[in-house]
């Protein structure tokens, strides 16, 4: 049987580190957690759990402090969980099969991120509404799911790249490693923080970001990620789009930065550019509920009704509607005088 470690890094973690470790009882054979600095209990905490816990120095690079903690493990594969997330209890059943799948390097695991603010978007992802089942998270309205690869093969050619939003995928793919879909979640709480603690995190990932677009000045994917620190983050669209703009310089085909220099353009009112924008986007696959209802509203505001009431209608059926959206689509209808059969200029192929 494949054993199976935990690899962490920690700083000041005493609030949620119990409850992590908690969840992976039973699951790993292993805990590696590397401390970037404690001043609290988390040392200790972890040692009470028989962790093998180590102190390393923060040099502004989550990668190469995942890196540190990665080099001390010694099972067959490795589980990455930061402090504020939990493993879903069906890991227990699931694992032994998923490390047991010959020619696969990685696994893809569904991030679950509850939100206090069922409102909320996580870039291009709208939120769900909770479905109770995890029940430590009953008490928030809202998640939205994203995907990551968090548990991989020990092995010397996989490891983190990139200083924030680091990861291993790149790794695997470039020795062209199989990755596959875990079917459990890991549950992650940190985005229902307060706003002080929030801003602190904007803050380090802007600052992080920016630091790696000089490691790694033609990565297309860092120069999404800090055109949506702006973007998303800080509500600046104006210093988003050079970021977004050189993204997509770097990568033509890069869809979601098309669709979101598309929204900056809409939210500093530049109604005209969010169109061809959102064709670029079209034209290389791009195509969902979001940028639909995007469409709908660049339309609506230009006074072209009939394509914002089939946008909007398009953005209905693959949502499974909600108020402000089914509120969207009657005024279209109301200013266009009918709901067009025809799909809109921008979502001709994807009926």
């Amino acid at each position: 049987m494949p054993t199976l470690a935990l690899s962490m890094i920690v700083k000041n973690a005493e609030r949620d580190l119990p409850e992590c470790l908690a969840s992976v009882r039973g699951v790993v054979d292993e805990i590696v957690i590397a401390d970037t600095g404690s001043t609290d209990s988390s040392v200790a905490i972890a040692r009470e759990t028989r962790a093998r816990a180590i102190s390393i120095g923060w040099s502004d690079d989550f990668a190469k402090a995942r890196n540190l903690s990665l080099h001390e493990v010694r099972s067959d594969w490795v589980l990455i969980l930061d402090a504020d997330e939990r493993l879903d209890r069906a890991a227990i059943r699931a694992m032994p099969e998923l490390m047991s799948e010959p020619g696969i390097a990685g696994y893809q695991i569904t991030i679950r991120n509850y939100l206090l603010d069922p409102h909320r978007s996580i870039w291009d992802r709208p939120s769900k509404p909770n479905d109770g089942r995890f029940p430590p998270a009953r008490k928030y309205p809202a998640h939205v799911d994203h995907e990551n690869i968090r548990l991989f093969r020990r092995h010397p050619d996989i490891y983190f790249t990139g200083r924030v939003h680091e990861t291993v995928g790149w790794r695997i793919r470039d020795t062209h490693g199989k990755i596959g879909a875990a079917t459990f979640h890991i549950h992650h709480f940190g985005l229902a923080c307060d706003q002080e603690t929030l801003a602190r995190k904007i803050a380090l990932y802007r600052d992080l970001g920016r630091l790696k677009l000089a490691d790694m000045p033609d990565n297309a994917q860092a120069y999404l990620e800090a055109g949506m620190v702006e973007l998303e983050d800080l509500g600046s669209p104006a210093d988003a789009l050079p970021y977004l703009q050189r993204a997509c310089e770097l990568n033509p085909k890069f869809g979601m930065a098309w669709f979101f220099i598309a929204k900056a353009q809409f939210q500093a009112g530049k109604y005209g550019e969010v169109l061809r924008s959102l064709r670029e986007a079209e034209s290389v696959g791009y195509i969902n509920a979001p940028a639909a209802e995007l469409a709908g509203d660049v339309n609506y505001i230009l006074e072209h009704y009939d394509d914002a009431a089939v946008s909007y209608k398009w953005a209905l059926r693959r949502t499974g509607g909600s108020a402000a959206l089914e509120k969207k689509a009657y005024l279209a209808k109301s200013g266009a005088g009918k709901i067009a059969s025809d799909p809109p200029r921008l979502l001709q192929d994807a009926r």
